[in-house]
């Protein structure tokens, strides 16, 4: 890890799973994967186990650095808001709420909120694994 902070693995690792690794199925499913139909379930649940596995190289480091247990609290730091973001509910309910949305976003706008969602997750994540 470069320095003493892993949020440029992070950044990459959270592009190979959000990007590279995710399917088709996966991106078009997903939304509302934590209510009760099943293919958004099964969808949302795929991605978060593949872009969790994006972050094996990054969290072995972590495990190396500051302890398997500390790893696995780093994991769940990157995987829990990911997926509650990537559901899609929230991340509406912040547009409505915050950025004065009404009815349907601009699909730019709403992955640049999401993405932006994404990041702040990501360092808070990295802040917690580089903590003494």
């Amino acid at each position: 890890m470069a320095g003493s902070s892993p949020f440029p693995e992070f950044f990459i690792s959270h592009h190979i799973g959000d990007y590279l690794l995710q399917t088709d199925f996966q991106a078009l499913n997903k939304h509302g994967g934590l209510g009760r139909d099943r293919t958004a379930r099964r969808a949302l649940g795929q991605h978060g186990l593949s872009y969790t596995a994006a972050f094996v190289p990054a969290l072995a480091v972590v495990a190396r650095r500051r302890g398997l247990g500390r790893a696995l609290s780093v994991a769940a730091a990157i995987t829990l808001p990911h997926v509650a973001i990537d559901d899609g509910r929230m991340l509406h309910s912040y547009m409505r709420a915050v950025k004065g949305i009404k009815g349907a976003a601009d699909p730019g706008l709403a992955r640049n909120v999401d993405q932006s969602m994404h990041m702040v997750c990501l360092w808070l994540a990295a802040r917690f694994a580089a903590r003494g």
